[in-house]
């Protein structure tokens, strides 16, 4: 579903010559894994696709200790979809980007 969507506004860029522009996306809680945070995640992937710099605001801020129940539920998430691109990669769910500031 998500590959078909990004598909879409690949070709709907292309006919516009999108070309810089900038986003933010909003969230109020990005400190926990949850529903919300998985679909405005989709919607940055798919604006990233599209070309856009993109830029991630919160009022609160990221908790990295909880990246386990983060990559847990993006294991669920991959699953039930049957996409696994969706998958964590290796240095968040072995946690190693704790090590870069």
């Amino acid at each position: 579903m998500l590959e078909n969507l990004y598909q879409i506004l690949n070709a709907y860029n292309a006919s516009w010559k999108i070309e810089k522009m900038k986003a933010i996306v909003a969230h109020h809680y990005w400190d926990r894994a949850g529903g919300g945070e998985l679909v405005d995640s989709a919607v940055v992937k798919v604006l990233q696709g599209m070309g856009l710099e993109v830029y991630i605001v919160s009022t609160t801020g990221f908790r990295k200790d909880k990246y386990k129940e983060w990559a847990k539920l993006l294991y669920t998430v991959a699953e039930k979809s049957g996409n696994s691109y969706l998958k964590p990669c290796e240095m968040m769910e072995s946690g190693k980007f704790l090590e870069f500031q």
